[in-house]
């Protein structure tokens, strides 16, 4: 029997933390985003988002949380980055002797990911314009 699972990386960590702190300022809790997601994500899942517990947040989830809790995704996306390379030293020198760019890379993900520098408003646009397609 096989598991898909993987360790979680800083990144995962940092997106937990601050997506909590998203919900916070907000005002809401595990129980107003389930509502707010029409239980797209729901509560059990939103908790473990918020401590991270089992999978890390996937995209759908992040965005969803984002809109339900009124933060702009990229801005949101850049603190994680940004809080992810503060604490990446301290990790880096803890648990792994790897250089960052590959500790930020994902067996599957893109080619770019690796890059140091990543065009986050690129990405956002991407993101938007697929956003379109899958709504009409």
């Amino acid at each position: 029997m096989s598991t898909n699972k993987r360790e979680r990386t800083i990144v995962d960590d940092v997106s937990a933390k601050i997506l909590d702190r998203v919900i916070n300022r907000a005002g809401m809790n595990n129980s107003a985003i389930d509502r707010a997601s029409k239980s797209a994500i729901g509560y059990n899942r939103v908790r473990d988002i918020r401590n991270a517990l089992k999978a890390p947040v996937r995209l759908s989830e992040f965005l969803i949380i984002c809109d339900a809790c009124g933060a702009d995704p990229v801005q949101t996306l850049r603190e994680i980055i940004t809080e992810a390379r503060r604490m990446e030293p301290e990790q880096q020198t803890a648990t792994t002797k790897k250089p960052a760019s590959e500790r930020f890379v994902v067996d599957g993900q893109s080619p770019e990911a690796g890059h140091e520098d990543i065009d986050i408003d690129a990405w956002a646009d991407r993101i938007k314009a697929e956003d379109k397609v899958n709504v009409e």
